[in-house]
């Protein structure tokens, strides 16, 4: 089987622009979208970022703020973290050459042990950050957190070209029964829908992928099916509405049977990190 080629890089703008029509998962079919992917390799696409906005334009860094105030936070939580690992030293060293003492005193092997902070913990900075962009409060174990931190600490310590793997198409649709796996090398999807019929399932296999798309129809489980992509027949889609399209742009979903996955996913590379 011959290996896979590297789709040679292309820019931001180009790689979002560049839609193809749509992408349809046939029934009781499963499709890979990626550089080992089986499917859609016209939809798969390598961008290089060379700008902070593009991260932003991207999805992979919330919009209003600055490429300084992200550097400046992070050194400042870096800081607090380096700070912490000097105390917990300085905690594990009582100064002292004894091998314990005949007075009971202990000695350095039974010493209680002493645990050293993770960087996971020390995200303050970057919290307060973040937390106007996103409107809303966030911790430092938040997935919003260790995305952005993930995303910018490969953005300041890159030594070559800041790759992404980007999926864009106008529309996906999922048919009954089948499956459509996002690769570890899929770290974006913009799309304009997505559509999953019953039984339809989307699955994530990267840490860390963000979705934009103005409509998301999902069918509900054991409603009648929704009608195909060439229109005709069948049931519809739940009755609510998508949500609207806001003036700044495409609206940001967590789609329904991914977003558990995706977060279990982030938080065990996180943990092999050692970020957590």
């Amino acid at each position: 089987m011959d290996e896979p080629t590297f789709p040679e890089p292309i820019s931001v703008e180009e790689g979002l622009s560049a839609n193809v029509p749509r992408l349809d998962v046939p029934e009781r079919t499963e499709l890979s979208i990626g550089i080992y992917g089986n499917a859609f390799a016209q939809a798969f696409r390598v961008v290089e970022v060379v700008r902070f906005d593009e991260l932003q334009t991207l999805g992979l860094v919330p919009h209003g703020i600055t490429e300084q105030q992200a550097s400046e936070a992070i050194e400042a939580d870096e800081r607090d973290y380096h700070k912490a690992l000097v105390r917990v030293g300085n905690a594990g060293n009582h100064g002292c050459s004894c091998e314990g003492s005949a007075n009971g005193a202990r000695s350095h092997g039974d010493r209680r042990e002493v645990i050293s902070p993770r960087r996971g913990q020390f995200q303050w900075n970057l919290v307060k950050m973040l937390e106007s962009p996103l409107r809303r409060s966030v911790e430092p174990g938040d997935l919003a957190v260790i995305n952005a931190y993930a995303h910018l600490r490969r953005w300041y310590r890159r030594s070559a070209g800041f790759l992404v793997g980007l999926t864009a198409a106008s529309d996906i649709y999922v048919m009954a029964g089948a499956t459509l796996t996002w690769l570890p090398t899929v770290s974006v999807v913009h799309a304009n829908s997505i559509n999953i019929w019953p039984g339809g399932r989307l699955e994530i296999q990267g840490g860390s992928v963000f979705v934009r798309c103005e409509k998301l129809n999902a069918a509900r489980k054991g409603s009648s099916p929704p009608p195909p992509p060439g229109g005709g027949g069948g049931g519809a889609f739940p009755p609510d509405p998508p949500p609207p399209r806001p003036p700044g742009g495409w609206q940001r979903i967590y789609l329904p049977g991914i977003a558990q996955e995706a977060a279990q996913a982030a938080l065990q590379q996180a943990q092999k990190d050692d970020f957590l």
